[in-house]
């Protein structure tokens, strides 16, 4: 939906399927009220058949089509496009649907959620959720949909019968979200090393070279090495150069510095022609904003 169209008159919505579709939206909840039904029952929705020929599949299960909310779909279609069927929902449509496994989940205005089958357009199962609802997901078998109440809802998406209920004390407006499936992230997603674009590119050129990425980027720098060490040795600070060598280093005492590559980063910082300062989180952080305050009264 248009966003730039809000405020005008809005005209009688369907449900279109088009030769791909191509789907987009924009957030937002209703607030036009109904009342709860506990199951799923039939409905007598219209929905049009102009072909019978099978729709392209592509998953697009939940507001955005991918975390990032950007809808993107790399085998999205060209126009022109065709109607293959078209399905009344009855009420305005504000929020694209939830698409996977065949299968679309289509929620109005009035929080009336229909699934339909893809290839026809046929209506599988039609639940009454009641007001102010987001976007429909789709994961691991369920539809999950929030309302403006609080409700945070997940239905069987084969027969739309609640599965589970959450309640948010406050009010839930953007549609929900669903990463990743049913697996528990494993030992390796989890343990995942820290990563600074810094380090990256002082591991690349070597610590020498800190001075010489610093002129490239700006007239000083106030580095917390820190940062840079758990990008160079990983999360674990036993890894690191020992405690000693760290302060010394914030100090730029090249010859008590024992560790290599801490050695050769400080010795960069010290000859550097710009200014930079090391151990930004313990010797320079808590003075900088006292600093810019007694430099902003001097102006």
């Amino acid at each position: 939906m248009d966003c730039s169209l809000a405020g005008r008159k809005p005209l009688p919505l369907v449900a279109s399927l088009a030769a791909a579709a191509a789907i987009a939206g924009c957030g937002g909840a209703s607030s036009t009220s109904t009342e709860s039904t506990a199951a799923a029952t039939s409905t007598s929705a219209k929905t049009t058949t102009t072909s019978q020929s099978s729709a392209r599949k592509t998953p697009y299960p939940y507001f955005g089509r991918v975390p990032e909310r950007t809808h993107d779909s790399p085998d999205a279609p060209n126009p022109p496009f065709k109607f293959r069927w078209t399905f009344w929902a009855h009420q305005l449509i504000e929020f694209p649907p939830a698409v996977s496994h065949g299968n679309m989940f289509v929620l109005n205005k009035t929080g009336e959620l229909y699934a339909l089958g893809i290839a026809d357009g046929k209506v599988l199962w039609q639940r009454n959720l009641g007001n102010n609802q987001t976007g429909p997901a789709y994961a691991d078998g369920s539809v999950f949909v929030a309302q403006g109440n609080g409700d945070f809802t997940a239905l069987d998406a084969r027969t739309g019968k609640d599965r589970w209920t959450f309640h948010s004390p406050s009010g839930l407006q953007s549609s929900p979200l669903a990463i990743g499936g049913s697996e528990p992230p494993s030992d390796e997603q989890r343990s995942r090393p820290p990563r600074a674009t810094l380090g990256r590119l002082l591991d690349q050129r070597g610590p020498q070279s800190l001075a010489m990425l610093v002129g490239d980027l700006a007239d000083g720098a106030i580095i917390d090495t820190r940062v840079l060490m758990a990008d160079r040795f990983g999360g674990d600070e036993d890894a690191w150069p020992v405690p000693a060598d760290r302060f010394v280093s914030d100090l730029l005492r090249l010859a008590d510095v024992s560790n290599s590559w801490l050695r050769s980063l400080t010795e960069s910082a010290s000859a550097s022609r710009f200014p930079i300062a090391l151990g930004a989180h313990t010797l320079v952080g808590p003075g900088v904003p006292l600093l810019l305050r007694d430099v902003g009264a001097k102006d």
